[in-house]
């Protein structure tokens, strides 16, 4: 009988779809994945593993160890919840999109997980000698560059269709240039990430390159400077003005 008590994150990641069915004490399927509900006892303790076309999306897992104090029936809810939140089926990514969040959470899943249902090598690489050079060049010999899924795969079908998703999505973006709403969300949201409080020397060049090419002005905190740059709509601006104004006054700095 397979064991896995004592597994290491390495051994967890590296662990086939065989195994996890073995070990598994709950199995469901969620939005096309295949979801085992693992004890690894110890460290990781009562976790969940997901897996695709007998590939294993281990960035998607989650672990007790991130949730100390909840029984099980709690951690398989809220895993559960979870799943559903970052994990989307290809009619829901064709959906109109919402809001911000919801543009930011697709786009992290084609960014993050898609991809790790095929066979890939990353394109994040370093390379401290010579012969680790040229052995990585020699994985990546006749792969098809995936500028989505930042990495190199042999199935070309599948880049395209990766990329084509990717492009429907910033199409929808592209539709929203006047929504007042969705540009509000998108830049608060963008200036917490970037601590847009705090951040005099480049807040506003930060936030605003998320979004848009845009080269750096030295005198950061004239946002006109950017305005100049940039072929905003007068909805865009609005939402920008009232977002950095939200975000000045509502911050723990």
């Amino acid at each position: 009988m397979v064991s896995v008590k004592g597994y290491t994150i390495r051994d967890i990641e590296s662990m086939t779809e065989e195994v996890a069915r073995a070990v598994a004490e709950d199995v469901m399927e969620i939005k096309g994945y295949n979801c085992y509900l693992i004890d690894f006892e110890g460290y990781f303790g009562y976790s969940i593993c997901v897996y695709k076309n007998n590939h294993h999306i281990h960035y998607a897992n989650d672990y007790e160890l991130h949730h100390s104090g909840r029984d099980k029936a709690e951690l398989k809810e809220m895993y559960i919840k979870r799943i559903n939140n970052i994990l989307y089926t290809e009619d829901e990514l064709r959906e109109p999109i919402k809001n911000y969040a919801d543009y930011d959470s697709k786009m992290r899943y084609l960014t993050n997980y898609y991809a790790m249902s095929e066979d890939y090598v990353s394109m994040f690489n370093i390379s401290t000698t010579e012969e680790e050079a040229r052995e990585y060049n020699e994985k990546i010999r006749g792969l098809y560059a995936n500028p989505i899924g930042f990495c190199y795969m042999a199935n070309k079908e599948f880049v395209e269709h990766h990329k084509e998703l990717a492009e429907q999505l910033m199409k929808q973006v592209n539709n929203l240039e006047h929504n007042y709403d969705y540009w509000y969300g998108a830049f608060k949201n963008e200036m917490y990430n970037h601590e847009y409080a705090i951040n005099r020397y480049q807040g506003n060049w930060d936030v605003l390159s998320v979004f848009f090419d845009v080269e750096y002005e030295h005198n950061d905190y004239d946002i006109d400077l950017y305005f100049k740059q940039l072929d905003l709509t007068d909805e865009q601006k609005r939402a920008y003005r009232d977002a950095s104004r939200y975000v000045l006054n509502n911050s723990d700095f």
